[in-house]
């Protein structure tokens, strides 16, 4: 396994130069032996701040990145500031504004095991078309596509990133994507006036598992709030999700969760949500305000599971 140290929390020189010591420089070395294993440790910068100048951070190697509490934006000029959304959520610039140019993806993940821990991902935008050269709009965060990636995301919080399309903070489509003791909050997914906007923190075409987790005070403006789950087999779109909690999320169908593929939910709360009917690209389609909880089309199982207090103004308040 070859390691690296990450010494320096900058990113890139005023030239357009990757600057020595970085995680965007361990990256470029790890990419270029995709073949081995690789160690990031960023504990020589714990607790810092790494800002990215113009581009998301692209993997193609078998990479683990050990985080040391370090935050990493998308937001490249420092213009975002957290403050409080409508309904009381978290919220960054990111979240609210899609028409700025000064943000971008944190992770665009080609290739490889990929397991990121205790790392926070914040700022991150996919916009179509996207200012670091990825026009598909998804992923706010993390953009995660293919059968050769198998990413784990342990002890992350994912909080005010946003996608123009789909998975706000996070899409994941033919992967296998797994979430561990994490925190995802005020992501959203979709335009005001968008085509689509589905999974306001996770949109997953994949093999997911979610295991102790939090999702709160996302929003998607078609489906599933915080996650949404897509798939045409039991193999691409099987989800499962363990001992986690959504609280407070919302979108046009399926408050907390839209599930089109089989899902799993064991030892969940689902709590606050809301479903909301609104109309979207130029009115010409209106969504049911179904399922304050999960709107489901397919495969639902509940065990030891909790729905309470969500809300729909179309059809199943749960």
């Amino acid at each position: 396994m070859a390691n690296f140290i990450v010494t320096s929390a900058l990113d890139l020189t005023g030239d357009g130069e990757t600057v020595t010591g970085s995680l965007r420089a361990a990256l470029e070395a790890a990419n270029a032996a995709p073949g081995e294993d690789h160690l990031i440790d960023l504990s020589a910068i714990a607790g810092q701040t790494i800002r990215l100048s113009e581009a998301a951070l692209t993997v193609n190697a078998n990479v683990e990145i050990t985080g040391a509490g370090v935050v990493i934006t998308g937001d490249t000029e420092g213009n975002d500031a957290l403050s409080v959304g409508p309904d009381g959520q978290r919220v960054t610039d990111a979240f609210a504004n899609f028409s700025t140019d000064d943000n971008v993806r944190v992770f665009d993940i080609l290739s490889g095991t990929v397991v990121l821990s205790d790392l926070t991902l914040t700022g991150g935008v996919a916009q179509v078309p996207n200012g670091d050269g990825n026009s598909d709009g998804s992923g706010g965060a993390i953009s995660a596509n293919g059968a050769d990636v198998d990413l784990t995301l342990r002890d992350v919080t994912l909080m005010g990133n946003a996608a123009n399309v789909d998975g706000g903070a996070v899409s994941a489509t033919g992967a296998a994507l797994r979430i561990e003791d994490s925190v995802l909050s005020a992501n959203r997914a979709g335009l005001a006036d968008g085509i689509r906007g589905t999974g306001g923190a996770v949109d997953a075409n994949a093999v997911l598992v979610i295991v102790g987790s939090v999702f709160a005070d996302n929003a998607a403006l078609t489906n599933g709030g915080a996650v949404n789950t897509s798939g045409t087999s039991s193999a691409l779109g099987a989800a499962d999700i363990v001992s986690s909690s959504f609280i407070n999320n919302s979108a046009g169908d399926g408050g907390a969760i839209g599930n089109f593929g089989d899902l799993t939910l064991t030892n969940v709360t689902l709590v606050d949500n809301a479903a909301v009917a609104q109309s979207f690209n130029g009115g010409q389609f209106t969504t049911g305000g179904r399922g304050g909880a999960v709107v489901n089309t397919r495969s639902l199982t509940l065990e030891q599971t909790t729905v309470t207090s969500n809300l729909a103004n179309g059809d199943g308040g749960g």
